[in-house]
């Protein structure tokens, strides 16, 4: 089954297939853990793993959820108000969204719900 973006298939040529595919787990466990996480870090955290999120999301190609992150960076960096309990479940929504192809890629169910 081909990789579900490029930027996957760019890595697998580096790394080759099952390296990427433990990479994408890491990715799909670390994420989720980390917005379990998040409405409980003060504002300073919370930019600090949203520019993570930004940046490991980037790098697998889940861009949508990447610039979704880096809308709410600059909205911490801005109003330097943490993030709300709606704001936190948006962006997990946005996680869970973004994952669906890489969960099927590696075969795993779609939703974790």
């Amino acid at each position: 089954m081909p990789s579900p973006t490029s930027s996957l298939d760019h890595l697998i040529d580096v790394l080759g297939t099952e390296d990427v595919r433990d990479l994408v787990r890491i990715y799909l466990d670390q994420t989720a853990k980390d917005l379990g996480g998040l409405l409980q870090l003060p504002v300073k955290k919370q930019i600090i793993l949203v520019h993570g999120l930004k940046g490991s999301s980037s790098q697998v190609g889940a861009m949508m959820f990447a610039a979704q992150c880096g809308a709410l960076e600059a909205q911490l960096k801005h109003t330097h108000e943490p993030l709300s309990e709606a704001e936190v479940k948006a962006l997990s929504s946005g996680f869970e969204e973004c994952a669906v192809p890489f969960r099927i890629w590696l075969g795993q169910p779609a939703s974790v719900g």
